[in-house]
């Protein structure tokens, strides 16, 4: 099975590897990142690399379902998860997977700005430790390892 091959597992779960992409020579290892859409049944998250916003775009550019679940690019950095990508995706809830008091300050504020004038629902990793996500389906539910 080659890299970028979709595949199935089970009878209702489709992993759609959305990136890299072919030709990425040269790009920086962050923008080689690997980035996918888990699928089960009529639930839907985007675990996303550390992609600059201008490959998350163009990634995501033909890409018209609406997701519940996104994990933000980067862990937050400004240099990822535009407004444009949510637009595109229109999530429901933003997960920040970044270490508590990080030197680069993700997540970064304009992210969080962004994600708040949308009305996400926010966790983060730093604030509410693990953060696991399960689905029947349909519904789904989100929980924290614990609150600060």
């Amino acid at each position: 099975m080659d890299f970028r091959d979709d595949f199935m597992v089970g009878c209702c779960v489709n992993i759609d590897f959305l990136w890299p992409m072919e030709n990425i020579n040269g790009l920086s290892p962050n923008d080689s990142s690997v980035s996918l859409i888990i699928t089960y049944k009529n639930f839907d998250v985007l675990l996303s690399g550390d992609l600059s916003k201008e490959y998350e775009e163009e990634m995501l550019i033909n890409y018209k379902r609406k997701i519940e679940v996104q994990k933000a690019g980067h862990h937050g950095s400004k240099t990822s998860t535009s407004e444009k990508v949510l637009e595109l995706l229109r999530p429901d809830v933003l997960v920040f997977s970044v270490g508590q008091d990080n030197s680069f300050g993700h997540p970064n504020q304009e992210i969080l700005d962004l994600a708040e004038s949308r009305d996400l629902i926010v966790y983060r990793t730093d604030k509410q430790g693990c953060i696991s996500v399960s689905s029947d389906g349909s519904k789904y539910n989100v929980t924290t390892e614990f609150e600060k």
